[in-house]
């Protein structure tokens, strides 16, 4: 059922065997269904729905034992999906660097606007992340800091 995906028929089979990790996953996926059902129009209530869903597979990746490690990396990778859509950027990226995957945390990091940790992915993962997106990423960081330090009026006297 749940590979069907009946989440809310496996949750209560999985409820019934005694099996409340399983219950919780089922829980989750049940979460971002309801969060994609709603249109993209919804704004605030769409967006709350989707963070609701990402704290869930959060909660799922770290009550997973450590020795299901594809499975903690889905979790968290659908929680870094979920956390996008609900417009929490920063979270997204640290569920995204769970998740080994540090491209979509970089981009995250960035879309954000949080250019230090968006810089920390970069260097401690540079090897695992495609070399044109680090060298791009970088330039956009070096801008951004570049802007930074010459201020809103330019650097020089006013």
């Amino acid at each position: 059922m749940f590979f069907s995906k009946r989440y809310d028929q496996a949750s209560i089979a999985f409820d019934r065997a005694g099996l409340p990790r399983e219950v919780a996953v089922c829980g989750a996926y049940i979460l971002r269904e309801k969060a994609r059902s709603q249109p993209s129009t919804a704004g605030a209530p769409r967006e709350n729905a989707f963070v609701e869903a990402a704290i869930a597979f959060d909660a799922c990746a770290q009550a997973a034992p450590p020795k299901l490690e594809d499975e903690i990396r889905a979790y968290y990778r659908n929680a870094g999906e979920c956390f996008l859509e609900g417009r929490q950027l920063k979270k997204a990226g640290k569920s995204f660097v769970n998740a080994g995957e540090y491209t979509l945390a970089a981009h995250a990091y960035r879309k954000g606007g949080h250019f230090d940790e968006m810089v920390d992915v970069l260097r401690l993962h540079e090897n695992s992340i495609d070399s044109k997106v680090v060298r791009r990423l970088t330039q956009v960081a070096r801008m951004f800091y570049f802007k930074v330090s010459i201020g809103p009026h330019g650097g020089g006297a006013y």
